[in-house]
């Protein structure tokens, strides 16, 4: 889980770097479901 939490904050700092927030948006809504799925 420690690996996948490193991935999602580079895609997030990646996405910021980027100015863009959809992939930001699409990350945390992916982990939502994740969380749901639990």
């Amino acid at each position: 889980m420690i690996e996948v939490a490193v991935m999602d904050v580079v895609e997030i700092l990646k996405a910021l770097g980027d100015g863009t927030r959809l992939r930001i948006l699409h990350l945390l809504y992916k982990e939502t479901l994740c969380v749901g799925h639990l």
